[in-house]
């Protein structure tokens, strides 16, 4: 398929003429107006470029990020480790404790008042 121009129902040979006649005899702007063309780089080619003044990542800052993480995921378990260990160990303990006791939300009173289980008060 060829393109073809579409012609206008309202435009007229003589009115094409006149439209390039205007074009051809316009003065170009001036060569100090014109832009640079416009280069096109790939991403990192870009990157380096745009970061010109600055210094890349060399392995020194990959390493220093694999170490962060390194900490990060460290002190995350240390903190699991003491939570398990001590808040959440004591109120397991505690809970089993209760429960080997006998005692519960049902055994006491509607007064408030503890109720007797063989000789021990909960």
């Amino acid at each position: 398929m060829s393109a073809q121009p579409s012609h206008q129902p309202g435009s007229t040979h003589q009115e094409d003429e006149t439209l390039l006649e205007t074009l051809i005899s316009t003065p170009l702007a001036p060569t100090k107006a014109w832009q640079k063309p416009i280069v096109l780089r790939s991403l990192d080619e870009h990157r380096r470029y745009a970061l010109k003044g600055y210094r890349l990542r060399t392995w020194v800052d990959h390493w220093l990020h694999h170490a962060e993480r390194l900490f990060g995921i460290a002190a995350l378990l240390i903190f699991v480790a003491w939570a398990v260990d001590g808040p959440i160990r004591d109120w397991w303990h505690a809970r089993h404790r209760r429960a080997a006791c006998g005692a519960g939300p049902g055994l006491f009173a509607r007064n408030g008042s503890r109720a007797r289980i063989g000789a021990i008060y909960t």
